[in-house]
């Protein structure tokens, strides 16, 4: 009986091991760019509300190696648009930025937007 329990529970470990101790590159979380685009709504909407994550879509997306590259739409006016990363293993945010568009002061020509 004893070497039944420890057999059973070596089987275990190794089963556990064999699954769960090492990281397989095909086990990637977010495997599509609908999904990555999916997840960037989620935490723009998050971070900056719905109404801003709305505005700037269409969302453009690249696939950048280990990532998932987001980007959203340029706006016409003054502000700018956000960057997020998004790993694929685990659908974590990387990182997230937002590109300021300003205008420069000069009081002998119109306002101009610089980047």
């Amino acid at each position: 009986m004893r070497n039944s329990l420890i057999l059973l529970i070596m089987i275990l470990f190794t089963i556990s091991h064999s699954v769960f101790g090492k990281e397989n590159s095909a086990e990637i979380l977010v495997n599509s760019r609908e999904m990555a685009l999916e997840l960037s709504y989620v935490y723009i909407k998050y971070i900056y509300g719905k109404e801003k994550a709305e505005f700037q879509k269409p969302y453009s997306i690249t696939d950048d190696n280990n990532c998932w590259k987001i980007e959203g739409k340029q706006p016409k006016t003054l502000g700018g648009n956000f960057t997020i990363l998004i790993a694929k293993k685990d659908g974590q945010a990387l990182d997230v930025i937002h590109k300021i568009i300003h205008c420069s002061d000069d009081s002998n020509i119109l306002p101009r937007c610089v980047s």
